[in-house]
């Protein structure tokens, strides 16, 4: 993969073939940001699609800024009054990077929280996140229906999702509490360089579902437009399997 990244120039890209709707937003740094802190093009362009597109899934490879993409893009949301505060849902172990790169690129107040924390000072805790613009936290926090109300209350429109591949599976705990606390999220912003780690159809259907459900529909509609199904026969009976996708270029 360092060889392959190594290979790509980033200025040669044409940003352009992404066909992304535009809006009104073209990259001007936001102010607040670290001085002298400059981004690529790749992420420039990459705040512009966030930004316009507000629900979407930001595919860059390993390597290639999509944390800094990120927190770029929520400032921007913070200077505009757009939201008065961004959820950031990520891997436990990744949890005070994020915190060190928001107070470090965007200058902005974080709040991490932890369950075991909670459980022993939780009013200091949530006091300290509404005094934030940022609040970080695990998957684990979502699964908690209290908790994952709580945290809806004080980041309903903004939530950014790093390794956003952990919410494919629609029938896991943290992917249905997702979907019921965040599916009406004016910006959802999905951060994984594998979107579609498995290219199983169930699983994009998912990935796809929570940023525009109104495109991919019911499961049964999905089904019947992009995926071939095989039969499978079972204890139960005959059985309909999603097996890959097809019509991808219209998907």
């Amino acid at each position: 993969m360092k060889r392959v990244i190594e290979k790509i120039d980033i200025d040669k890209i044409d940003v352009e073939v992404m066909k992304y709707k535009r809006e009104k937003y073209e990259f001007k740094m936001p102010r607040g940001m670290m001085e002298g802190l400059r981004l690529y093009k790749h992420q420039k362009s990459g705040v512009e699609f966030l930004l316009n597109q507000r629900r979407a899934v930001l595919g860059m490879a390993v390597g290639l800024g999509k944390t800094l993409t990120a927190i770029t893009a929520g400032k921007e949301l913070l200077n505009r009054k757009k939201v008065e505060r961004i959820l950031v849902i990520s891997p436990v172990n990744v949890k005070y990077n994020w915190k060190e790169e928001i107070e470090k690129f965007g200058n902005e107040k974080v709040a991490v929280l932890n369950s075991g924390d909670l459980r022993k000072t939780a009013e200091d805790y949530w006091e300290d996140a509404e005094n934030s613009t940022f609040i970080v936290v695990n998957f684990d926090m979502i699964r908690k229906q209290e908790d994952a109300r709580r945290l809806q209350k004080l980041c309903p429109d903004a939530v950014i999702v790093d390794e956003a591949h952990k919410l494919k599976n629609s029938s896991s705990q943290q992917t249905k509490a997702f979907k019921k606390f965040w599916k009406d999220a004016e910006y959802i912003w999905l951060l994984t360089a594998t979107p579609f780690p498995n290219a199983q159809p169930k699983e994009t259907y998912t990935m796809l579902n929570h940023i525009n459900p109104g495109i991919t529909g019911t499961w049964r509609e999905f089904g019947k437009n992009f995926v071939v199904f095989e039969e499978v026969f079972t204890p139960y009976g005959i059985k309909q399997v999603p097996v890959r996708l097809k019509n991808t270029d219209k998907l």
